[in-house]
C-alpha cells in the first residue's frame, strides 16, 4: 500500500509541474488501469488525448479500459482509431473483431479481420487463423 500512495504522489506531483504534459496524464491513467478503476482511467486517457490526439497508446489503452467495463461501442471507436494510427499493427484489428464480436457484429468483426489481413504486418498469423475460424477452416 505504501508504494502505491508513493507512486501516485509522484504521479500527483508530475501533474502539478507539468499540466499540460501527456506522458502524465498517460502515466495516471496507466497507474488506474493497474488499480482496476477504469473510469478514473479513461478520464485520464480522454485528457492524454486532448493534449495529443494523435497517441495510438491512449487509444489503446482507453479502448481496454471501456472493454473492462463492458462498454463494447466505445471500445470499438478507440480501436479503430489505433487502427488509423498505426495500421500496420495488427493488433488494434484483432482488438476491434474481439469488440465487434460482443456487440454482435459478425459482419464487423470479419471486416476488421479483413482490413488487418490487408494492412498489418504484425499478428498476420492470429489474424488469418480468426478469419479461418470464422470461415470454418479452423474448425474440428
Amino acid at each position: 500500500l505504501g508504494e502505491r500512495r508513493q507512486a501516485w504522489t509522484v504521479l500527483l506531483t508530475g501533474e502539478r509541474l507539468a499540466p499540460q504534459n501527456p506522458s502524465v496524464a498517460l502515466a495516471q491513467g496507466r497507474w488506474h488501469m493497474d488499480q482496476r478503476n477504469y473510469r478514473e482511467a479513461i478520464s485520464s486517457f480522454d485528457r492524454t488525448i486532448a493534449l495529443q490526439p494523435n497517441l495510438p497508446n491512449a487509444y489503446a489503452l482507453r479502448g481496454l479500459a471501456w472493454e473492462k467495463l463492458g462498454q463494447w461501442e466505445p471500445a470499438s471507436r478507440d480501436f479503430t482509431r489505433v487502427a488509423q494510427l498505426i495500421p500496420w499493427s495488427g493488433r488494434p484489428y484483432l482488438s476491434l473483431a474481439a469488440a465487434r464480436r460482443r456487440m454482435g457484429d459478425a459482419a464487423g468483426e470479419r471486416a476488421a479481420l479483413e482490413a488487418g489481413k490487408a494492412k498489418a504486418i504484425t499478428e498476420r498469423d492470429q489474424i488469418q487463423a480468426r478469419l479461418d475460424a470464422l470461415s470454418g477452416a479452423g474448425a474440428p
